[in-house]
């Protein structure tokens, strides 16, 4: 007498099997999410590091050389600018800046330029804080006369 069916054994090694697929394809989507998130993260960086240079761009060269010399370094969720507490809609946008920390000084650079250095550091995901940095070579204005 033949039996036809499928046994036990039979289904418990087909579920290992496809357990064992399964293993590596939700590992790479796990990778892809993190990944996903950094780059969301960078991104979110670099875009504030360019709003400090641009915040600074229109400053007179005296100004950045005198009042920059220190590095600041200060929590981006502080910055009024770019935290606007009293639109309900902004929450989701101030709670992807916290963690993230900007920090502006001022160089003196090749004839009589000044080099404004803007840097964002956060740590999140990665075990090591994460930095993104952008610099704008200012030079003096002959046509107004600004001495560097």
């Amino acid at each position: 007498m033949q039996r036809r069916g499928v046994s036990l054994v039979e289904i418990l090694l087909t579920l290992l099997l496809v357990s064992l697929a399964l293993i590596p394809i939700f590992g790479m989507i796990q990778h892809g999410t993190r990944q996903t998130r950094f780059n969301e993260e960078h991104a979110v960086a670099a875009l504030l590091a360019a709003q400090v240079i641009e915040r600074f761009r229109g400053e007179p060269l005296e100004w950045i050389g005198s009042n920059l010399r220190e590095e600041k370094s200060e929590p981006i969720d502080s910055d009024p600018l770019l935290t606007p507490r009293a639109d309900p809609d902004a929450q989701g946008f101030v709670k992807l800046l916290e963690g993230f920390r900007r920090t502006v000084r001022c160089e003196d650079g090749p004839a009589g330029t000044r080099i404004l250095i803007a840097r964002v550091r956060w740590e999140r995901l990665r075990l090591e804080p994460q930095e993104v940095e952008r610099k704008l070579v200012i030079a003096p204005n002959p046509a107004l006369g600004a001495q560097p």
